[in-house]
């Protein structure tokens, strides 16, 4: 997420970059589902740039960027539809 902060018109006075920090647990779980043959594939609605950050923290290969929420769900049809089991949000689905 950015954050502009601007003074008299046109002239920018500040520009913040932030971004959410990994949760404590994900290298380890990322880790855990690779050793036992799951490929994670990072699916998120961020940019190229910050999704690709991000599994590079995670050591995961695959980057699906700037993917609309209408479009996760399609994407998990038909993963599911092909036997593979994928998490959205919060919960696992088959």
């Amino acid at each position: 997420m950015w954050i502009a902060v601007f003074g008299p018109p046109g002239r920018l006075l500040e520009l913040i970059a932030v971004a959410d920090s990994l949760k404590p647990t994900a290298r380890a779980a990322v880790q855990q589902l690779r050793r036992i043959g799951i490929t994670n594939v990072l699916l998120t609605h961020d940019n190229q740039r910050t999704a690709t950050a991000v599994a590079a923290q995670l050591r995961i290969e695959r980057v699906l960027a700037a993917v609309l929420p209408a479009e996760k769900g399609r994407r998990g049809a038909t993963a599911s539809s092909a036997g593979q089991t994928y998490r959205h949000g919060r919960r696992w689905h088959q």
